[in-house]
């Protein structure tokens, strides 16, 4: 199994060297939406991935110990 366009894309705009990618898609992958999303929130940074997941309704916590106090908010039955 290959490497996806969101683990690829990091390690190209870290690298001095790379000036444009050309990408190809094929229908039924989720590729080109992963790849937008990544590149519109930033490479990777805690605040772009923060406001990804919970755009996606994920209930993120600050510190691990808020994980207890969040998970008991959750109602029953999710």
């Amino acid at each position: 199994m290959g490497a996806t366009w969101s683990e690829l894309l990091p390690l190209f705009e870290r690298d001095p060297e790379t000036k444009m990618l050309a990408l190809f898609g094929e229908i039924g992958t989720s590729n080109e939406e992963d790849a937008a999303a990544l590149i519109s929130r930033g490479m990777g940074t805690a605040e772009g991935k923060i406001a990804a997941l919970r755009e996606a309704g994920v209930h993120v916590v600050e510190h691990l110990g808020d994980i207890g106090p969040a998970a008991r908010r959750i109602p029953e039955g999710l």
